[in-house]
């Protein structure tokens, strides 16, 4: 510190002094935004290839929803059908149980 005083001391070794502290300053920020950009580029690089790199999954994905619509859609129908069945099943069964009904009352009469 004591050599850092004893040269500051002097008007041209100040100025010397600022010269070279201004240099190495310019130098070390020079260096980071090279960097930065180098990093930047880079990342716009990653960006592209995520993009292009994805592109056969979304695929894979959107025929997979497909074919999950179209089953979805084959099951709604098969649910409807069963569910028709069932009714025409249960009315049969209504219809057939008021039958044995009237059936074991006009036994009775007779």
């Amino acid at each position: 510190m004591d050599d850092l005083k004893k040269v500051l001391k002097f008007p041209s070794n100040r100025f010397n002094f600022y010269c070279f502290v201004s240099s190495v300053s310019r130098r070390c920020f020079r260096l980071p935004r090279g960097k930065k950009e180098e990093s930047e580029h880079r990342c716009e690089e990653l960006v592209t290839q995520i993009h292009v790199s994805t592109m056969p999954l979304l695929g894979q994905i959107e025929a997979m929803q497909e074919t999950t619509a179209r089953r979805e859609e084959a099951w709604a129908g098969v649910e409807r059908s069963l569910n028709s069945r069932l009714q025409e099943a249960e009315a049969k069964e209504s219809a057939d149980v008021e039958n044995e009904r009237l059936l074991g009352i006009s036994d009775l009469m007779s």
